[in-house]
């Protein structure tokens, strides 16, 4: 600041601090020192970007296209030497978005302006590593407007000749439908580690092949594993259901007999009792809400004599969705038929 600001300039942007201190300012435009906030935190990230580029010469970072308060902008960095510049930038839904979600044409509009300013107008092409015309994320859809689903797959058609224009390439985020899973090391690469464990002196917990092992080895036995995960609320949900759904994949070794039991268990309770398995089953059921925001005990038990391999554990009350591909794979076509004649356009030399 003291490099690039007479004393007068900074007494108006800092009225009252003394000269050599200069706290970040609020994130208000109205703020005199907000515009040179900007511009100090983007030549921190790009002082970073230099720093690594003594070991990896052609790193580079996406460009950040928001104009903050509607007046402020980045650096987009049009001017660094030619190895150096910005190969990435993002484009959202709400970006032009005013109340409503945008028409195919409204999108078409953002998206070019976006791409026109991030580019200088395609002097500096760049990959458009997030295309995200869908944002399904809960609570900030109060706010944040996306793509129309009806005008889904004419936007992604249509959006060919302005990526041809600004672009050298896409990516979604994400082209697959993904939750956002509560518990850690659900997948138990990293052993128990996240988990605790209880067990009798007949039952055995054990990490088999990177897979959880439970197993009891007579009629009393038991053994069981557990993790505190958070009760979210119901902004943080789908359609504000707080029941949050836990889903595992599992196999069963040896058919139970009729004293034996597979049970999900939250919060010290018994939920479900799951049915016996020889082959690897995706499981999903959904657990009682509690109070939001506190911590709470999810985890698997056996009794009696069973085994049970179990891998892939979520719990979560949110599904992300680009409505393209769900969690599975499957297709869905209300955004995912546009893809593969995008890729056509885009492969179109004309």
């Amino acid at each position: 600041l003291i490099d690039q600001y007479t004393p007068s300039e900074l007494k108006y942007m800092y009225p009252g601090s003394q000269s050599g201190e200069y706290p970040i300012p609020h994130w208000d435009i109205k703020d005199a020192a907000f515009a040179p906030y900007i511009k100090f935190i983007d030549s921190k990230w790009w002082d970073l970007v230099e720093l690594g580029r003594a070991v990896l010469p052609n790193l580079s970072m996406e460009v950040r296209v928001d104009i903050e308060g509607g007046k402020v902008p980045y650096d987009m960095h049009l001017d660094d030497k030619a190895e150096g510049k910005p190969i990435q930038g993002y484009w959202a839904g709400y970006m032009g978005a005013s109340s409503a979600n945008l028409t195919a044409e409204m999108g078409l509009k953002s998206l070019e302006k976006v791409l026109a300013h991030s580019t200088g107008n395609g002097r500096s092409p760049i990959i458009l590593g997030q295309f995200n015309l869908q944002d399904n994320t809960p609570h900030m859809m109060k706010v944040m407007k996306a793509i129309d689903l009806k005008e889904c797959n004419k936007f992604i058609e249509k959006s060919a000749t302005v990526l041809k224009k600004y672009t050298k390439g896409y990516g979604i985020w994400a082209h697959r439908n993904y939750r956002q899973s509560e518990v850690y090391n659900g997948s138990f690469l990293l052993g128990l580690e996240g988990w605790s464990s209880q067990k009798s002196d007949r039952g055995s917990i054990e990490i088999e092949n990177r897979f959880l092992l439970l197993s009891g080895l007579d009629s009393g036995s038991f053994a069981k594993v557990e993790q505190a995960v958070k009760q979210l609320p119901k902004n943080q949900c789908d359609n504000e259901n707080t029941n949050m759904e836990v889903c595992f994949k599992y196999r069963m070794n040896n058919e139970a007999n009729g004293a034996s039991r597979f049970h999900v268990v939250w919060d010290g309770k018994k939920e479900h009792v799951i049915a016996y398995s020889a082959i690897w089953t995706e499981k999903c059921v959904r657990v009682p809400s509690l109070d939001e925001n506190k911590f709470y005990n999810i985890g698997f038990l056996i009794e009696g004599m069973a085994s049970v391999n179990i891998d892939n554990v979520e719990m979560f009350g949110h599904t992300h969705s680009m409505y393209m591909h769900d969690v599975d794979y499957t297709p869905i076509s209300t955004c995912g038929d546009g893809l593969p004649v995008l890729n056509r356009l885009l492969d179109d030399p004309t």
